[in-house]
């Protein structure tokens, strides 16, 4: 299905405020055809494809239940708003949605993960989850996990009213409001990875903001001038080590080691790194 046609579990979070990825101008940019997005490639969200019928497998074994899983049509709609949620699992025995979860495969664990076995799960997640109970009409929704340096585990989300209202609320007012009046949201700016997509547009010039573009001009002038004073102090510590590896002050100590980076469509390359290690 055509993601610009709805909204998926994946963009109510940002549009809610909590997504550490996007947010809803990023959605809107999205919907409203502003933005071509490029396919989703970091190593993380290739790790969570590739993690995710293993998991559900472990969840098989955990919960003693076949699960409906990959190669299933998992696409439902939440009557009544503009939401089409994709799942990754539905329990056969009793119809209950799963979200599969993985995090600190390839970088350390960010989000709030509480005790295998509860509900303390990151608001992301549980927003996510309530778009999958609200569209199967369920109570629960099963949240297995790989989590880096923990393993499998069990979490689960259980339906609040309230969250439900909310998340119904703010769906229908973003898609009447932003997406299908046009109307970009308030009081949010976009991020600079998706703003830059923007499909560009012949014409007359568009009328600016002064105080907007001296902010920028501001801040561009104190980010060159905060690197030029950086190199000058590197480059001042460097000359003092005069040649060694490492110094050392009241601050902890400094090292200047040299590390190399495997070559595979470019020359293997080695370099140094200057590091402080403070003091405990």
């Amino acid at each position: 299905m055509d993601r610009k046609n709805h909204l998926g579990s994946t963009d109510i979070p940002p549009i809610m405020g909590f997504s550490r990825f996007s947010n809803k101008y990023d959605v809107w940019l999205e919907k409203t055809g502003r933005v071509q997005p490029k396919e989703k490639t970091q190593d993380y969200i290739t790790a969570g494809n590739l993690l995710e019928l293993p998991v559900l497998k472990w969840l098989v074994n955990y919960l003693k239940e076949n699960i409906r899983g990959e190669g299933s049509s998992l696409e439902f709609k939440v009557e009544g708003t503009p939401i089409v949620t994709h799942m990754d699992g539905i329990v056969i025995n009793t119809g209950d949605p799963v979200e599969v979860k993985t995090e600190g495969v390839d970088h350390p664990i960010i989000e709030p993960w509480g005790e295998a076995g509860t509900n303390e799960i990151p608001e992301y997640s549980l927003i996510q989850s309530h778009c999958h109970m609200m569209a199967l009409d369920k109570e629960i929704c099963h949240v297995p996990t790989f989590l880096g340096g923990r393993g499998f585990g069990y979490f689960f989300a259980r339906r609040d009213d309230k969250i439900v209202k909310l998340i119904r609320e703010q769906a229908i007012r973003f898609w009447e409001e932003n997406v299908l009046g046009d109307k970009a949201p308030e009081n949010v700016v976009p991020s600079l990875a998706m703003i830059k997509q923007i499909r560009h547009i012949e014409g007359d010039p568009v009328p600016l903001a002064e105080e907007m573009v001296q902010q920028w001009l501001d801040a561009k002038e104190r980010a060159t001038a905060a690197n030029k004073a950086k190199e000058f102090h590197q480059a001042e510590i460097l000359a003092a080590l005069d040649g060694h590896d490492m110094g050392t002050c009241e601050l902890g100590d400094i090292t200047n080691l040299e590390q190399s980076r495997k070559g595979y469509v470019v020359e293997p390359t080695s370099f140094r790194v200057m590091r402080l290690k403070k003091r405990k």
